[in-house]
């Protein structure tokens, strides 16, 4: 459970309660600037090394990032920054904006934080800037936790680390010399560190790691800092990138691979004769919110930290449209399950809100039998046709409408939704097809808002919506689907259906997405199911950092449920292996 940072905030500026400590001195940004980067040769690398990685302890108010991150767009930096960083008590949205409001110096920069902020959920959240150019990955919790996390799943050595922890006599347990012993785990020869402190005991830990310490004379703010290069020796070696990667499918699960590589500079070669936008992809109402579970299970964990993730990646596309996103009863979602979800999720005001009937009529214009209803309001629409083709519009990606010819070294990603098991029938998954229909309805009343219950329903414009969607495990004629569409119980009248789109979905056993490493050189993200709006981003996320040697954005125990072979070992301990073609229905 994460911990509430308990703020006072004096003369505008933030003060731990808890660890009875400044989060920043009076001159903020300077004080970044002096402390943590100007020791280091950090504006020379960023002109000329492909990717920089920085590694801080102590996320606090953002602001070493945010500085960090301007800077090194200032130096008009040709490659990427990955900041990572760790937090027990992290800040609110609102907390972020009122610290930046209040610095000495405007840091144009942290406008992209306080739109991004990660929700308040423990374990790993990641956020990208500027086409790419910057990448956040912050843990939330306990820094050796995550620290050993980088560990074993972070490939790439750090090049920088900030140790910003507050004073070492209040906060010990940030400053331990298993904190630092773990830190140096991920350094490579020539390592740098900086930090406000200069306490003897940590310099002399840090001397007995393998650093070289240089005082650093800080007067008339402070004494002194130090800074330190690590001469011990380097535990790892960053793998080689791909420089090529060929991905099957041009859905929003191949797209968003194409286009988290092709931003980290690697060249994508897309492969769908079908063309962008085909199967699940061609729904253009579809919608983006929680799907929550309300339990403390990895499946739980995994939807609601894909909603986070998608959303802050779809705002940089005009085919998300942010209108929010109401649920109210229907057949999986009872008032009870409804509390249990909001319970669940303790620091979640900003982003999912328990509603009842009076405030839920005020949201979406129409009268409802609810009770109560979850408001989304980071939701919204996703026209997938149109967002596939704006993924898809960047350099480094080469569409090719036809079926691939690959040499069996390629590096490929397989994203061909519904049609994969026609392709690989020998891969034992547990996926199968399901066929959907959603429906353009003329009504008498258009809601303000999308409603979730039994299906959807989507406001088109006045007097028009989409309905949906069908979850066809027989497949249904178009007008058979059309008449149960129209009979969904929604809170306006349906008229009659003026057109309607369809698309195939692909599900798994578990009803779980299968994302992950399928064999050498070839991964997967399939079975979404009707989840894809928010688990493809996500999983386009895990590949590309699998495949860049960066740890993924999930904690250990979802990777575990959405990995291909778990079908192959439940298989064998079930004593059979069941052929593809059971599961297709």
């Amino acid at each position: 459970m994460l911990e509430e940072p308990k703020i006072s905030w004096i003369n505008g500026q933030p003060f731990s309660d808890k660890y009875q400590d400044i989060y920043f001195s009076s001159d903020a940004a300077s004080e970044v600037e002096r402390v943590f980067i100007n020791p280091t040769t950090f504006d020379d690398l960023s002109r000329t090394k492909p990717q920089i990685t920085t590694l801080e302890l102590g996320f606090g108010a953002g602001l070493n990032f945010c500085v960090t991150a301007q800077r090194f767009l200032d130096q008009k930096a040709n490659g990427r920054l990955h900041f990572i960083s760790f937090e027990k008590h992290p800040f609110s949205k609102k907390d972020y904006a009122k610290t930046f409001a209040n610095l000495d110096r405007a840091i144009p920069f942290s406008s992209n934080l306080i739109d991004q902020a990660p929700a308040l959920l423990p374990g790993w959240h990641r956020r990208s800037f500027v086409g790419g150019k910057i990448s956040l990955s912050i843990f939330y919790g306990e820094a050796i936790e995550g620290l050993r996390d980088i560990t074993n799943r972070h490939k790439i050595p750090i090049d920088f680390c900030f140790l910003d922890g507050f004073n070492p006599a209040h906060n010990p347990d940030l400053w331990s010399d298993e904190i630092l012993l773990e830190i140096t785990k991920n350094l490579r020869t020539d390592s740098q560190l900086t930090t406000y402190t200069a306490a003897g005991k940590i310099k002399r830990e840090l001397k007995k790691l393998g650093f070289e310490i240089t005082k650093v004379d800080q007067r008339p703010i402070k004494r002194e800092s130090i800074f330190g290069v690590y001469k011990g020796p380097t535990f790892k070696q960053a793998p080689p990138s791909p420089r090529e990667v060929h991905i099957l499918g041009a859905g929003i699960a191949g797209a968003t691979v194409a286009r988290q590589l092709a931003e980290a500079a690697v060249d994508v070669q897309l492969w769908d004769p079908n063309g962008p936008g085909f199967g699940a992809s061609r729904i253009s109402a579809s919608l983006l919110h929680g799907r929550l579970l309300g339990d403390q299970t990895a499946d739980a964990d995994f939807r609601v930290n894909a909603f986070h993730y998608s959303n802050n990646f779809l705002k940089a596309y005009s085919s998300f449209k942010q209108c929010g996103v109401l649920q109210i009863n229907g057949s999986n979602m009872s008032t009870d399950k409804m509390l249990r979800i909001k319970k669940a999720y303790p620091y979640s005001d900003d982003w999912l809100q328990l509603l009842d009937r009076k405030e839920i009529e005020e949201v979406s214009g129409v009268k409802v039998k609810s009770k109560n209803a979850l408001w989304f309001p980071d939701g919204g629409t996703v026209d997938l046709p149109r967002l596939c083709q704006e993924l898809l519009n960047h350099p480094n990606i080469h569409l090719n409408l036809r079926q691939p010819e690959l040499d069996s070294r390629a590096v490929k990603v397989i994203a061909t939704g519904a049609h994969s098991l026609s392709e690989y029938p020998r891969n034992h998954l547990e996926t199968y097809r399901i066929e959907g229909q959603i429906d353009f309805v003329k009504t008498k009343v258009t809601p303000f808002s999308p409603i979730v219950g039994d299906g959807y329903l989507v406001p088109v414009e006045n007097n028009l919506c989409a309905i949906g969607a069908t979850y066809e495990y027989q497949e249904l004629s178009p007008n058979v689907a059309t008449k149960q569409n129209l009979l969904r119980n929604f809170p306006i009248q349906l008229l009659s259906s003026i057109r309607y789109e369809r698309g195939a979905r692909c599900v798994s056993s578990d009803r779980v997405p299968v994302i992950g490493e399928f064999s050498n050189n070839c991964w997967i993200s399939n079975a979404h199911g009707s989840l894809g709006t928010s688990s493809a981003p996500l999983a386009a996320s895990i590949i590309s950092s699998n495949l860049l040697g960066w740890i993924p954005p999930i904690n250990r125990d979802v990777e575990k449920i959405l990995v291909p072979h778990r079908f192959k070992e439940r298989q064998n301990r079930r004593g059979e292996l069941k052929s593809t073609k059971s599961f297709i229905k």
